[in-house]
C-alpha cells in the first residue's frame, strides 16, 4: 500500500526489499506513526524511484540498487550480525530508533539536479585522491558516486557528499597499508548492494593520513593556528597514541603546526612528518577550524610617580606663573 503525501513538508520516497511480511507491515506502520515528527513527508514508492531502500536479509545481496537510491538501510533481527553496513535498523522496531534514523536520512536532503558535477581537478599524483575528495567537499552533494581503482579488480566508490563509501576488502586493506591510489576520481554507477556501505570518515581519515608522503597539504598553512571542531571518531579507526595527545592539545587551544611539533616533543624530521600526517587527516575529515589570533596591543610603560605634578610645575615656570611663598 502506498501513502498519500500530506500538504506540508518535502516529499521523500522509500522502498522495501527482502523484508518478510511482518517486518514490512511493521515498518510501514512505524512510518505512519512518525508522520509529522520529521520534517519531510515519507511515502513508499517503487524501488526504481525511491531515495532510500530498506533491505532485509531475504534480499540475499542479489538486489541491484537503482540509481535513484541514495541510502541503503539494512534491516535485521536484533540478534543478527550486520557488520559493514553503516545504516542499520533492528527488528522488532522501536520508535526512537526509527525516528533517529529518519532524522539522519533527512540530513541528505532530496535528490538534486541530475546534471553531473564538475570533475575534481587532477593534481600531483601523491595528492590526487586527497585533492579530489577536497574538491567534492566544497560542492553541494547530489547523491552521485565517484570511483577510483586501487589495484586490478579492487576499487573504492565514494558518494559525493562524502558521508559514505563502498570498497572491496582488498581496497580497504591497501588504504590501511598506506597504498593510496595516485589517480583521479571518475563518475560511476551506485555500488551494488553486495558491497557494504561504510562511514565516510574512515576513508577520509586514512586518505589524509597517507597522502602526500607526510608533507603538509596545500589546503593548510603552517603558521595558521587550528583548533579541532570535533573530536575524531577514534572508535571507527585505529588511533596512534600521538594522535590522542595532539587531539587533546588542539581541543583545548588552537595550535600552529610548529607549536604542535614543539608541544609533543617531535622535533626531528620524522616527528614533523607525523604531525603533518595527523593534520592532513583532520583536514580531510573536516575537523579543523582556523583561528586568527588578534595582534597584540602595544602597552605604554607606566608613568613615574609625580609625573603630572612635575609637568605642571615646568609649564608654570615657562609661563612665569611659578608659585611664590607668602
Amino acid at each position: 500500500m502506498q501513502h498519500t503525501a500530506a500538504a506540508s513538508g518535502k516529499l521523500r520516497t522509500y522502498a522495501l526489499a527482502g523484508l518478510d511480511g511482518d517486518a514490512g507491515t511493521a515498518l510501514r506502520c512505524m512510518m505512519d506513526v512518525l508522520r509529522g515528527r520529521v520534517s519531510s513527508q515519507w511515502v513508499q514508492a517503487d524501488a526504481s524511484k525511491a531515495e532510500v531502500l530498506f533491505m532485509g536479509a531475504a534480499a540475499g545481496g542479489a538486489i541491484s540498487v537503482p540509481a535513484s537510491v541514495r541510502q541503503v538501510v539494512h534491516v535485521k533481527r536484533s540478534d543478527d550480525d550486520a557488520a559493514g553496513f553503516r545504516l542499520q535498523l533492528d527488528y522488532p522496531f522501536r520508535v526512537f530508533q526509527v525516528l533517529g534514523l529518519m532524522q539522519e536520512l533527512e540530513l541528505d536532503g532530496p535528490v538534486a539536479d541530475p546534471a553531473a558535477p564538475a570533475a575534481p581537478p587532477l593534481s600531483h599524483p601523491s595528492w590526487a585522491l586527497f585533492d579530489a575528495l577536497h574538491a567534492l567537499s566544497l560542492q553541494s552533494g547530489s547523491g552521485r558516486w565517484w570511483k577510483v581503482d586501487v589495484a586490478e579488480g579492487e576499487s573504492i566508490c565514494v558518494r559525493d557528499d562524502l558521508r559514505e563509501f563502498a570498497a572491496s576488502p582488498g581496497a580497504i586493506a591497501a588504504i590501511r597499508r598506506g597504498d593510496v591510489p595516485q589517480a583521479p576520481l571518475e563518475p560511476c554507477d551506485p555500488p551494488p548492494a553486495s558491497l557494504p556501505r561504510q562511514d565516510g570518515f574512515q576513508l577520509l581519515w586514512q586518505i589524509g593520513l597517507n597522502s602526500g608522503r607526510g608533507q603538509l597539504s596545500a589546503t593548510l598553512e603552517s603558521d595558521t593556528p587550528y583548533r579541532l571542531r570535533l573530536w575524531p571518531d577514534f572508535g571507527r579507526i585505529r588511533p596512534e597514541r600521538l594522535h590522542l595527545r595532539m587531539s587533546a592539545l588542539m581541543t583545548a587551544e588552537a595550535r600552529t603546526r610548529d607549536e604542535l611539533v614543539a608541544l609533543v616533543g617531535q622535533g626531528d624530521e620524522a616527528g614533523r612528518l607525523a604531525v603533518n600526517r595527523y593534520l592532513n587527516a583532520c583536514a580531510a575529515s573536516g575537523l579543523l577550524k582556523p583561528e586568527h589570533r588578534p595582534e597584540r596591543e602595544t602597552i605604554a610603560p607606566p608613568r613615574p610617580a609625580g609625573f603630572m605634578t612635575g609637568l605642571m610645575s615646568k609649564l608654570r615656570g615657562k609661563l612665569g606663573l611659578a608659585a611664590t611663598d607668602h
